[in-house]
């Protein structure tokens, strides 16, 4: 209240100057002053719109505009604020000469998440978008491969905390043409198809580890593989489990390899796991493994037999 009243006697003074200037200053503190013909008051601004799907911004037509494209996803949880500030923390401590955008995707949380957000695309290189519905999994990333312009799409759990430069080492793997999908936890099937071994990346050094999927926590795929189409999110995996392996099965149908990397990065508590019921995550785990078996069963049996 003290600035805007001091702002309304800089008006009057006719220092229309250093009056705009607090008025930004009002702004910033979240709110909006609105004047009158002698008088004015305050009103909450509006920090962000939130939209519907369909009003999502398409941006896949356009080129490539940066190296790489950073989606984080926040849902409505009361952690995740803490945790995306975690995350978004390692990404900027850790310097890396890769030209790179932030793409958040506010998932119907609003509140204190949505104002985090848009705080957080204030700044250069950083996109907010604001749902005003919760969509599930593979629907919100999507939306994110449409607002992004990276040539590598890199999706970023807000439960990891990157310890170094993530993005260097994920374009010189995608230097070679033929790596379609990586990341830095992953599993193999075998012997049988009924579940996923989790696999470990190879020492530092050696050739890259080929593995059947690349788990989503942290995983890079070629902005060009979505928008040519070979790569498509379906929405039927609204929980997030087992929609990153049908990318990677999309992926090694292309003729791309799908690998891991040793990447700089702790993984925390992943609050779609932890905090779903066991009965819940349990049964929609299982419904979405069958989707996996229905699509690519034969693919499944020979990499198992493999």
């Amino acid at each position: 209240m003290e600035w805007a009243q001091q702002r309304a006697r800089l008006r009057a003074a006719g220092d229309y100057a250093a009056a705009d200037a607090l008025r930004d200053r009002i702004a910033g503190a979240g709110w909006r002053a609105v004047d009158s013909e002698d008088s004015f008051r305050l009103e909450a601004a509006v920090r962000f719109e939130a939209v519907i799907p369909a009003r999502v911004a398409d941006r896949s037509a356009e080129p490539d505009g940066v190296d790489a494209s950073v989606l984080l996803l926040l849902e409505d949880h009361p952690a995740t604020r803490e945790d995306a500030t975690r995350c978004l923390s390692g990404v900027l401590a850790h310097h890396t000469d890769t030209a790179y955008e932030l793409i958040l995707l506010d998932n119907g949380a609003g509140g204190e998440i949505g104002d985090w957000a848009a705080d957080v695309a204030r700044n250069p290189g950083v996109t907010a978008v604001h749902l005003a519905e919760a969509v599930g999994f593979a629907e919100a990333r999507a939306l994110q491969h449409r607002v992004a312009t990276g040539g590598l799409l890199v999706w970023l759990d807000t439960g990891v905390e990157p310890t170094g430069d993530l993005l260097s080492p994920l374009i010189a793997a995608f230097a070679n043409p033929a790596v379609g999908l990586a990341g830095r936890w992953g599993g193999d099937l075998g012997p049988g198809i009924d579940r996923f071994a989790n696999a470990d990346p190879a020492p530092a050094g050696a050739p890259l580890r080929e593995v059947h999927a690349v788990w989503g926590y942290l995983l890079a795929l070629r902005r060009r593989m979505v928008t040519d189409g070979a790569i498509t999110m379906d929405p039927a995996f609204a929980f997030y489990r087992n929609a990153d392996a049908d990318v990677a099965f999309q992926v090694r149908s292309a003729g791309r390899r799908v690998v891991l990397l040793d990447l700089p990065a702790v993984q925390h508590a992943h609050r779609a796991y932890a905090d779903t019921p066991a009965t819940e995550r349990d049964r929609a785990s299982r419904r979405n493994y069958r989707r996996l078996l229905d699509r690519w069963r034969p693919q499944m049996e020979r990499l198992a037999g493999g």
